[in-house]
């Protein structure tokens, strides 16, 4: 299971306004919070990582392994 690395950095006073950052964030992204993914499974970048290493949206791969948690 992959989980999203994005995270909420600025502090907000309750619970229910970071729930409702959250949602706000999640409608607008392409990608499910969490994934399921498996040795072999292609998989395409949502947005530009770094452009000079050529992770930029679009681009597709393979899953080749996992580095433990």
């Amino acid at each position: 299971l992959y989980t999203a690395k994005d995270e909420i950095t600025t502090t907000f006073p309750n619970a229910e306004e970071r729930h409702e950052l959250r949602t706000l964030l999640e409608k607008g992204c392409r990608a499910p919070y969490k994934l399921q993914l498996k040795i072999g499974c292609r998989v395409m970048l949502v947005k530009n990582i770094n452009v000079q290493l050529g992770l930029v949206n679009g681009r597709c791969g393979e899953v080749v392994g996992f580095l433990p948690a």
